[in-house]
């Protein structure tokens, strides 16, 4: 097995156990609505914050090892010239690949051209943002989530985007594919974001209100704008 499906494997492991937390998270926060017993609620909101905590987690490990499949398959895809004591050092700044191809030098005389470029690997919004909030307007005719994004620059740049395809399904928050912008904004309260977890109060068909939550997933920071994965070139 390569070093490349190592990874992959790794990743698809990890995201499996991903997958099962949030789902796990979406469970206790519909059992915590529910509850009326005060110590059986408590328990269900302690419960609830390590799953969050795992999630946090188990989202970071995730992005550590996608951005080191996109950078081994950035680099495979340059041919580059290799000088380890300044290409390595640069190579270990997150979101950076390097391609060396000229640099100028003077030694003895003799004139050596280097040039390096650096290109920017998007990321997780919830990995390089901040301020990240859920604005909606009072007619509730769209969702927006806005954030503060480092750029590869080091310099933050204040961004936001619409939220797609997300509904609310007699009380659980789901990904539609089949409608462009989100709706649930129309019959849910209390929406919040944490992460990338978004959490809403959401009314069912018998009217009753129950808490629901999902992951936000292909929204990234490419270079303090965010954006969706189908957006990246």
């Amino acid at each position: 097995m390569s070093s490349k499906q190592h990874l992959q494997h790794e990743i698809d492991a990890l995201q499996g156990h991903y997958d099962l937390a949030a789902e796990k998270l979406k469970r206790l926060h519909r059992d915590c609505a529910i509850e009326s017993n005060t110590n059986a609620r408590f328990q269900l909101e302690e419960q609830i914050k390590q799953t969050k905590a795992e999630l946090h987690e188990l989202a970071q490990q995730l992005d550590n090892l996608e951005r080191g499949l996109l950078s081994g398959r950035g680099l495979n895809n340059r041919r580059t010239v290799e000088y380890p004591s300044f290409s390595s050092s640069l190579s270990r700044v997150p979101g950076i690949v390097i391609s060396i191809t000229a640099v100028i030098i003077f030694i003895g005389g003799f004139t050596i051209f280097i040039t390096v470029s650096m290109n920017s690997q998007p990321m997780k919004f919830s990995e390089k943002c901040h301020n990240v909030n859920i604005k909606i307007p009072d007619d509730k005719a769209y969702t927006k989530l806005e954030a503060i994004c480092n750029k590869v620059d080091g310099e933050s740049n204040s961004t936001s985007i619409y939220l797609k395809a997300i509904e609310n399904d007699n009380g659980e928050l789901r990904e539609n594919p089949n409608i462009e912008f989100s709706n649930f904004q129309k019959s849910c309260n209390n929406i919040k974001i944490e992460g990338n977890i978004l959490s809403a109060d959401c009314t069912k068909v018998d009217q009753t209100n129950v808490n629901s939550s999902i992951e936000l997933k292909g929204i990234f920071n490419d270079n303090g704008n965010l954006i969706y994965d189908n957006q990246l070139k």
